[in-house]
């Protein structure tokens, strides 16, 4: 399979050298980084900072659902809006 690859200069200046100091190709050069580029993908980790993160009281009460407490004021404000129009 032929495929078009255009490098950035910086890479292509790095290859170009690897191969002539190699001797190889510049085929066998391109595949041979690619090979070992992608076998230590699969095993490299990007490391994981620890963070220690201090627990803040928020002033909430428990079984209180915070997420419908904006329903519930929409709600009680469509009652109210009836009342004043009186549409209870």
């Amino acid at each position: 399979m032929r495929t078009t690859f255009t490098p950035a200069p910086d890479i292509a200046d790095r290859i170009y050298e690897i191969a002539r100091k190699s001797k190889k190709s510049l085929n066998q050069v391109v595949n041979e980084l690619i090979r070992k580029g992608l076998s230590e993908s699969s095993t490299i980790r990007s490391p994981r900072k620890e963070y220690d993160l201090e627990g803040k009281s928020m002033g909430l009460y428990p079984g209180i659902d915070y997420g419908r407490l904006t329903k519930l004021d929409e709600e009680m404000e469509a009652e109210e809006w009836a009342k004043r129009h009186g549409n209870s």
